[in-house]
């Protein structure tokens, strides 16, 4: 992405987007001008996809719509002629006004898939046989409406509970505990997708590459086990670890599978762990830092 110029943003508070999410707010604001300055951090592990946006000089009619209890913010990203692509997708957790002359700022924390797994409850028993993945499936279908899709892979998922298995309460909790007891990791993503692999796995989409031609900056950094387990507590072997910023990436994915290439001694084949997207409409940061895993 050393060609990208012309950065633009998309912020949409409340309405409908479109692909069927929606919010409890039937009015809308889309803001495209004004100075934004965003920290997105998504992890994959089953930790809510976080949002911290702070938003100068808004005007009070649209302040007042993210007052709105859960209102869905969607926030999109670009450079120049290309089209927008969804970088966060989801629901208002806390917000506060404060005036800092010249400037109002607006502070508001959203989390991917937030009202979904505050609400939803599941109490059901499952049929004998059941396996991994028709257990998480049966959760999704029966408790939670606003996810769309579930992508699910790995050998673990076809484990079998020859008498059933019993779900009851909040039914994030219920997929946490099938999924830890069966070493697998699970994430939300724009509110509405749910992607379950195996802790060594990945999502199995399609692999990123990564050079200093399209947008790495700087020399990737090599991450130890001890720096990485007072941060994530990640399960990896020594020295496997590796940390990196390029230019903004919104495709990037936790998970996912980057590879990086034109760096000599750093090339190779990595598994996302954690994202950063850091931006500012009228200041320098508009950068995406990763840290992965040898793959």
């Amino acid at each position: 992405m050393a060609d990208k110029f012309g950065r633009k943003y998309r912020l949409t508070i409340g309405g409908t987007n479109d692909i069927g999410a929606s919010s409890n707010l039937r009015k809308s604001a889309v803001l495209t001008e004004l100075h934004i300055e965003f920290d997105i951090k998504v992890t994959k592990k089953s930790k809510l996809n976080t949002l911290e946006l702070k938003i100068y000089n808004l005007k009070q009619e649209t302040i007042t719509l993210f007052e709105v209890k859960d209102v869905l913010v969607t926030l999109e990203v670009a450079y120049a002629d290309e089209p927008f692509v969804v970088i966060f997708r989801g629901d208002k957790t806390s917000m506060k006004t404060v005036s800092d002359p010249p400037d109002i700022i607006t502070t508001v924390v959203a989390a991917e898939g937030y009202s979904t797994t505050r609400e939803s409850r599941i109490q059901k028993p499952t049929p004998e046989g059941s396996t991994v993945e028709s257990i998480i499936r049966t959760i999704v279908k029966d408790s939670m409406p606003a996810i769309k899709s579930v992508n699910i892979n790995g050998d673990a998922t076809k484990k079998v509970y020859k008498k059933g298995y019993s779900l009851n309460g909040n039914s994030k909790a219920q997929i946490d505990d099938i999924c830890k007891a069966n070493n697998l990791d699970w994430t939300i993503e724009k509110n509405e997708t749910i992607y379950v692999f195996p802790k060594k796995g990945d999502i199995k989409v399609e692999a990123i590459v990564i050079s200093p031609d399209n947008g790495l900056l700087a020399k990737p950094e090599k991450t130890s086990q001890d720096v990485r387990n007072l941060k994530d507590d990640l399960d990896i072997p020594p020295d496997s670890g590796i940390r990196f910023q390029c230019l903004l990436n919104p495709l990037i994915k936790a998970g996912q599978i980057v590879q990086i290439q034109g760096t000599f001694n750093s090339d190779g084949n990595y598994r996302v762990d954690s994202v950063s997207h850091k931006g500012g409409y009228e200041s320098q940061d508009w950068t995406t830092t990763i840290e992965a895993s040898n793959y």
